[in-house]
């Protein structure tokens, strides 16, 4: 049996909270604190070791059994905190997998309700927690007890005190709330006050006189009014210094937590400061009842249900290059490895069998599998005979070069030998190495990047003799083919007159067009059944790249159909890429191609057609692509998305701003995971911090 795990972990104690999958508690515990900064390292491990022990020894439950435990810790605010405190909890016996580390006030949040939102927790200590609606979580304030924590019962306790020290020292009028601090530390006389709070090393003593200043605010003493409403002041300007930071469309949901802020006198403080500085809003407050333990339960069940695979790609270059050295790929691998559980390495393509053997090794350690990336109606001319695709005019399909050892050529699917070369290649150079399974990249015919004759393909006798046993008529289909190209009757502003665009289909106003994809569709199809056939023999798990939907219609990926020959689809949603595969390259070289007028003209009228907003960041819009996996979702596909992370000048300006918006918002979908693309070796370490952002549980998600 599995269970969740909360870890509430304070200034002043820990609860620890069992519950099985559903929520349902089984039992708290509780030990002293675990904040590193209140009680140091030794005495925080201790603590925490404590718990689990009590796990073990009373319900045998190990950190084996937790399927996901939730650590909330106070004084996890910097990144040398999280990896310290992280390393203690791994050494304990969980994993990476099913550990999430975070500040103990995000608890608190989840505690009273869902994001996005604000809670401000004002205990012995205090700070202000945002969580957006992708689920990052930011802060404010709790920089610690001597400098920041303002409105905090230590701050509020400081406060009080130094107006009574001053009282001693004959420096300020006497208040009232004098003697309920004189009387708190038990001191005979004003004379002996000062030297007994000298010798005070307990922070928690100073933050318990804040209870005191609240008494003395019930029965109307001045001084203790103005320094509590000086506080909710302070914290108020916090809050709104958080809203900024934040993009809160809906109503904003404010929680208030801690130990001070149990008093209604000073939740009506803040509340009203803060209605202040966000006027015109109606604000949810919510006042902390539940256990901030049981927060984190709820945080728990959140990310099992939005829990996403990570999929690295390492480009080796092409099949002639072995410029790439196991050292250069250990150095990359190895730190993320250990960071982040990783699930797949796809890895590919240049022959080089003591490379990936060695590489193996590395992957196996982490309880990754390999896959072999693997072009297949591509690249393979550079080894064995092939022949290409034809154009609607009998002209070979021109290539594409991305870089050297990367070449958007393509081949005939249709003609055997191009198939046979495929396996071939395999055999020779990559059957004694012992992949876990094959990524097959290249699966369709060219696209829009290798021009609109390239999509006009193919036309060679073996494809002829096909077209005739469907019956599709290739005169008038080559006629049509010429309208495009100069831009008659209507093509010259309406791409290939598509009428409507529906779950990644097109309609088109003459249907010779549905019936060219078709037959397409039909050849990349029965080609791959031989060849994903040939893998399986092999024992090979499969996965493959294809397009986003709105492309595959023309490129003969027909998805609904090959997700029976695969184990996963990895679409290549590569918003800022310009460059083959990339979205606003491709839809560029479609619009492009396909028409003659002036081209933001026709963008505006099929931006409609298929649902696009546009933006003045030339980025892809995201609501698209969102927009595009749902319908893969709809299809039943295993999906990884692909995202780039490697930067490429003039390519690909991926950047860390990028990386963890697309991450963050295409995590709300239903993919199964992310493949960090397209190739890790030259993603800049910024991108890769991003990437440890996102799924090294700095946020919430994981």
């Amino acid at each position: 049996m599995k269970y969740l795990l909360s870890v509430d972990g304070g200034g002043t104690k820990t609860e620890f909270y069992i519950s099985d999958l559903q929520g349902n508690m089984i039992d708290t515990f509780t030990t002293g604190s675990t904040s590193i900064k209140s009680v140091g390292g030794d005495k925080s491990y201790d603590h925490l070791k404590a718990g689990i022990k009590w796990l073990k020894e009373t319900y045998k439950i190990t950190p084996d059994d937790i399927l996901m435990g939730v650590f909330g810790m106070s004084g996890c605010d910097s990144d040398n905190d999280y990896q310290m405190i992280l390393d203690r909890i791994l050494s304990l016996g969980f994993t990476k997998d099913n550990v999430h580390l975070c500040n103990d006030g995000v608890l608190a949040f989840y505690a009273q309700t869902q994001g996005p939102g604000i809670v401000v927790i004002a205990g012995t200590g205090s700070i202000v927690i945002g969580i957006d609606k992708q689920g990052e979580v930011k802060r404010s304030g709790g920089w610690g007890y001597h400098f920041s924590d303002i409105g905090s019962g230590y701050w509020i306790g400081c406060e009080i005190l130094k107006r009574t020290l001053l009282y001693c020292d004959n420096c300020h009028p006497y208040s009232p709330v004098f003697e309920q601090v004189r009387g708190y530390f038990q001191a005979e006389s004003y004379t002996e006050l000062p030297y007994i709070v000298t010798e005070i090393k307990d922070m928690n003593q100073i933050a318990g006189l804040a209870y005191e200043v609240v008494k003395a605010v019930e029965e109307q003493e001045e001084l203790s009014i103005n320094i509590l409403k000086d506080g909710a002041r302070q914290l108020a300007d916090q809050v709104a210094g958080m809203v900024k930071q934040m993009d809160l469309s809906e109503i904003p949901k404010i929680v208030f937590s801690g130990g001070v802020l149990k008093s209604k006198i000073y939740q009506d403080m803040l509340a009203s400061e803060i209605r202040q500085l966000i006027p015109n809003q109606d604000i949810q407050f919510y006042i902390q009842k539940n256990r901030p333990s049981y927060g984190g339960i709820k945080l728990a069940q959140r990310l099992l249900e939005k829990k996403k695979e990570i999929v690295l790609q390492v480009f080796t270059g092409g099949y002639l290059s072995k410029e790439t050295t196991y050292e250069e790929v250990e150095s990359k691998l190895k730190p993320i490895l250990e960071k982040i559980k990783v699930t797949k390495v796809i890895i590919g393509w240049s022959v080089d069998e003591e490379l990936y053997k060695k590489i193996k090794l590395l992957v196996h350690k982490y309880q990754a599998e390999l896959y072999l990336w693997m072009p297949i109606f591509s690249e393979t001319g550079l080894m064995e005979p092939v022949s290409f695709l034809q154009d609607f005019r009998g002209e070979e399909v021109k290539s594409y070069q991305l870089k050297a050892g990367e070449n958007f050529e393509f081949y005939c699917p249709n003609i055997k030998q191009n198939r046979e070369s495929v396996k071939h290649i395999y055999e020779k150079h990559f059957s004694k190495i012992g992949f876990d399974g094959i990524f097959l990249d290249k699966i369709r015919y060219s696209s829009f990047s290798n021009k609109i004759t390239g999509v006009f393909s193919c036309f060679c006798p073996e494809c002829m003799k096909k077209y005739q046993e469907k019956q599709l008529d290739t005169d008038e289909l080559r006629m049509e083919m010429d309208k495009v190209i100069e831009g008659l009757e209507g093509y010259d502003g309406h791409p290939l007159k598509c009428l409507t665009y529906e779950d990644g289909s097109y309609r088109f106003d003459n249907p010779i067009w549905e019936k060219f994809f078709n037959c397409k569709a039909d050849f990349i199809y029965d080609s791959l059944k031989e060849i994903t056939g040939y893998f399986r023999e092999q024992g090979l798990k499969i996965g493959m790249d294809v397009l986003s939907p709105f492309l595959t219609h023309f490129t003969g990926q027909d998805l609904s159909r090959l997700k029976g020959l695969t184990d996963f689809m990895k679409p290549m949603m590569y918003r800022i890429t310009y460059a083959p595969a990339g979205l606003p390259f491709e839809y560029d070289s479609f619009l492009s191609g396909t028409t003659s007028i002036d081209t933001d003209t026709v963008r505006r009228e099929f931006n409609q057609l298929l649902g696009i907003k546009t933006s003045g960041d030339n980025r892809f819009d995201l609501d698209f692509v969102k927009s595009e996996l749902d319908i893969m979702e709809r299809m039943d596909i295993p999906v990884y998305c692909g995202i780039e992370v490697n930067r490429i000048k003039d390519v690909v300006p991926a950047d860390p701003e990028y990386i963890k918006d697309t991450i963050n918002s295409l995590s709300q979908t239903n993919i199964k995971g992310f493949v960090l693309s397209w190739d890790i070796l030259s993603a800049p370490e910024e991108n890769i911090e991003a990437v440890y952002h996102c799924f090294g549980g700095r946020g919430e998600m994981q």
